[in-house]
């Protein structure tokens, strides 16, 4: 009985006092930011690429595909997983 009640006291104060709250009125405004809109590729060139890390293990490679995306003013490489990654679809 007395490790029941003990018990119980402990997660009474456990939860009593694991989540205090504080009531504020502050509120944060997000900073403002700037786009620059790039203009559209003209044409893509696509690499497929194979990298060994150790020459003592060649069997152990990590391949990939890189994107050569040519504007008239910008260009930009990037490997294809990193592209899927930043794009919103």
């Amino acid at each position: 009985m007395k490790n029941i009640l003990f018990l119980t006291l402990i997660l009474i104060t456990t939860n009593v006092f694991s989540q205090p709250s504080i009531k504020t009125n502050i509120t944060i405004n997000a900073p403002d930011y700037s786009q620059i809109d790039y203009e559209l590729s003209s044409f893509n060139i696509y690499y497929d690429y194979t990298i060994v890390k150790n020459i003592k293990q060649p069997e152990k490679v990590k391949a990939g595909t890189a994107i050569l995306q040519v504007g008239k003013n910008y260009n930009k490489f990037i490997d294809v997983s990193s592209l899927k990654k930043d794009s919103i679809n």
